[in-house]
């Protein structure tokens, strides 16, 4: 399985990842089509499900793509979902915003719910502070710290949350 900050920090350098793309490949679905990339979003197999969520930020935004992505985010399981929000929020999207604010408590996987709390405060919004401050506790809390950079000059009843953590 990919790392999902691995793959995030990835696309920031402006490159793909290749290992988010090898589920399409050995699928032989185009990475640049469109039309492909959305009915591999509804795959049933989830590494093609949301490497093709991954890929359609690839691309131009287009009211297919976000209408896709959007019924992903809804619908899907919460890695499928994770990289469908990725994407809308590349495009600007911002209306997955509150329903990620209500899934992540309901949350399986610790490394996608910390990934979702640092895309949502990356849009502005500390819903998903508890995933990271609870992911700190633990006695493996590397994703949590590569999170709380997101959470920098966001504030919780008035206090900073990054430095709260450093009164702890």
């Amino acid at each position: 399985r990919v790392n999902s900050f691995c793959a995030t920090a990835t696309r920031r350098c402006g490159t793909i990842d290749s290992g988010m793309m090898r589920a399409l490949d050995e699928a032989r679905i185009d990475h640049t089509s469109e039309e492909q990339l959305i009915a591999a979003l509804r795959n049933s197999n989830e590494n093609i499900a949301f490497s093709a969520a991954y890929g359609l930020a690839e691309l131009p935004k287009t009211t297919a793509s976000e209408r896709a992505l959007e019924e992903a985010f809804e619908t899907r399981s919460e890695n499928v979902a994770y990289w469908a929000a990725v994407s809308l929020a590349s495009f600007g999207n911002k209306k997955w915003v509150p329903l990620a604010a209500q899934r992540l408590r309901g949350g399986q996987d610790e490394h996608v719910q910390v990934a979702m709390a640092s895309l949502l405060a990356k849009g502005g919004n500390l819903e998903g502070w508890f995933v990271v401050e609870n992911q700190l506790r633990t006695k493996y809390p590397l994703d949590a710290l590569v999170a709380v950079p997101s959470f920098v000059k966001m504030n919780r009843d008035g206090v900073d949350l990054v430095r709260l953590l450093e009164v702890c």
